[in-house]
């Protein structure tokens, strides 16, 4: 296991559950299975490949048993994912990053760069995953190594990354029909 690797222990049933941090390659799978509307059967694939204590047969017979745990661990690995990492938005136009060696802010997408992230989010052959790095890379300018380097320790990070490009971008609109 790789120095300071966060773990993540679960008792379930009377199963001593030992949970690993998901690689960038596995968080992937995960987020685009989140975004294309495939929440359950990510968050099962992301419990099966995180557990290093059982081998898979073993960890979903177990999960067979207890499927109402799956989204509580899917939950939990997402958090240890994220790390020690923060991510913020502050005045509702610039997004803050913190973490190892990280600390850096920038602003949020134009129309052409939101039209275009909508549009890749949409496409089929595009891994979401590679689409929200894209754009937080364009995004960040000088400080792309830096978030690279956080985001392959910590891929979580990504999607809170994601839900803060999108309230930059004006996700979380308020809006009141009035009746005249």
């Amino acid at each position: 296991m790789a120095k300071n690797q966060r773990t993540l222990e679960v008792k379930l049933k009377g199963n001593d559950l030992v949970f690993k941090a998901p690689n960038i390659k596995r968080f992937t799978r995960y987020t685009t299975k989140l975004i294309r509307d495939e929440q359950s059967v990510g968050e099962r694939e992301l419990v099966q490949t995180s557990c290093s204590s059982h081998d898979l047969d073993e960890i979903q017979s177990i999960l067979n048993k207890t499927p109402a745990a799956v989204k509580k661990i899917a939950n939990a690995i997402v958090e240890m994912s994220v790390g020690d990492v923060e991510v913020d938005v502050v005045d509702d136009e610039e997004i803050v990053l913190k973490g190892e060696n990280v600390d850096c802010r920038f602003g949020g997408p134009d129309m052409e760069q939101w039209e275009k992230f909508q549009s890749d989010m949409r496409d089929p052959n595009k891994r979401p995953f590679e689409v929200i790095i894209k754009l937080v890379y364009t995004l960040a300018g000088d400080d792309k190594e830096e978030i690279s380097n956080l985001i392959t320790q910590y891929p979580g990070t990504v999607l809170a990354l994601y839900e803060c490009v999108s309230q930059v971008a004006g996700s979380d609109v308020e809006i009141h029909v009035k009746k005249a």
